[in-house]
């Protein structure tokens, strides 16, 4: 969480300058969702991005947003959509989210996956939940390597970058989360017990 905060704070080169930014008439992208809260939208800001930043790319500027999530079902889709037209009149393709994901289901999570459709990831944060990932342009993998897992009523957090470099400034893109479940300690000794039961059945069968 402290280096999603850190980094953050690394993109926001001169607030003065992100605050001019904000207020300016420039194109918009925005991520839509629905979640156990019902539908969201969040209307992304163009921000500065610093050459030392870990995030930058190439590009000086960057549509940035933090979406917070409340996930009690699974897959979610979020979807990008909006102009990428921003400083300077220029289109620019670099969308980073930090997600605050909320598990609102009766399971653990070991693992969440990102899939993505209509642009390209770029660079994340895999320090995020001191857990482990693995990547391709397509998904993102976060596994428990070393954890914690994220119980019900616990945060995933995570933070990602999407290159969207269309022939137009149009963003279109989706963005698919879904977490990998394990069996609660209740659970397994339902599980477990039934197992047994069904084990003394057949020895009784046999005998």
């Amino acid at each position: 969480m402290m280096n999603m905060r850190k980094l953050a704070g690394g993109l926001l080169v001169v607030g003065a300058l992100v605050a001019v930014l904000q207020v300016s008439a420039f194109g918009a992208v925005q991520i839509a969702w629905t979640d156990a809260g019902g539908n969201k939208v969040v209307q992304l800001q163009l921000v500065p991005i610093a050459v030392a930043d870990p995030l930058y790319a190439g590009f000086d500027y960057a549509w940035f947003g933090t979406l917070d999530v409340e996930m009690a079902t699974a897959p979610i889709d979020f979807v990008g959509t909006g102009n990428f037209i921003g400083q300077f009149n220029e289109p620019w393709f670099q969308v980073i989210l930090y997600q605050d994901v909320h598990n609102l289901t009766d399971c653990t999570w070991s693992e969440f996956n990102l899939d993505l459709v209509g642009a390209f990831f770029g660079a994340v944060d895999g320090a995020v939940n001191n857990w482990s990932v693995n990547q391709t342009s397509f998904n993102i993998l976060y596994y428990a390597d070393p954890g914690p897992f994220v119980s019900p009523g616990g945060v995933f957090h995570d933070g990602i970058t999407v290159f969207d470099p269309q022939s137009s400034p149009t963003a279109s893109f989706v963005i698919t989360k879904y977490p990998t479940c394990i069996p609660e300690p209740g659970g397994c000794a339902v599980l477990m017990g039934g197992l047994a039961g069904l084990i003394t059945f057949i020895r009784r069968r046999k005998a």
